[in-house]
């Protein structure tokens, strides 16, 4: 049973997808996309069980991409704004006089699984560089990883294209921002988005 659900799901990812007759747009194609970010990690007061972390908000991305044979690589860059927050289990206090950016650096590989005339369903993986800055706050660059689910409509040139994500990254906050009460501790994310793209 498990060498045959391997070899069904290397069969997948390895043909070419079926457009049940229409032949999907491929080469390059720039795209625009907005996600509501939600946020858990970032760093930790063990003493007390206060989380800190950038309070849930937006985030607004530009990309690239070239499509091709069922494949799409990507490249993006995106801005996000947000205040601090500290919460536990009783509480959570947003500290919007400190807020913090996040410029990220992306790039995905996505193989779409599944096409039609309407839709098309794919999964990526997608490294990612960002940089952390904000008033009171050491700047800090950390790696991190999302795994990413998308369906997208297209409809002739243009593809509106719905984005949900599971991602990890290291701490936006230093030890010398915490003091000796706190220490970082993974940011993770989740985020639900939407994107428009356009094929010239």
């Amino acid at each position: 049973m498990r060498i045959s659900t391997l070899a069904a799901l290397a069969t997948m990812l390895l043909l070419p997808v079926a457009a049940n007759g229409q032949r999907v747009r491929e080469g390059l194609g720039v795209s625009v996309s907005v996600s509501h970010l939600n946020f858990a990690g970032g760093a930790m007061t063990p003493a007390t069980g206060t989380e800190i972390r950038p309070a849930n908000g937006l985030t607004f991305e530009i990309g690239a991409d070239w499509n091709r044979r069922g494949w799409m690589a990507s490249i993006g860059t995106g801005f996000a704004r947000e205040p601090v927050q500290a919460s536990d289990a009783i509480s959570a206090l947003v500290d919007r006089t400190l807020p913090i950016n996040r410029y990220r650096l992306v790039g995905a590989l996505t193989r779409w699984l599944v096409s039609n005339r309407r839709s098309r369903f794919g999964l990526a993986a997608a490294p990612l560089l960002d940089h952390w800055t904000g008033n009171g706050l050491r700047a800090r660059t950390v790696l991190g990883f999302e795994a990413q689910v998308r369906l997208a409509f297209p409809v002739g040139r243009v593809e509106l294209e719905n984005r949900a994500s599971l991602g990890w990254e290291g701490s936006p906050f230093s030890t010398t921002d915490l003091g000796s009460n706190a220490s970082p501790r993974t940011l993770r994310t989740v985020s639900l988005g939407l994107a428009l793209r356009y094929r010239p």
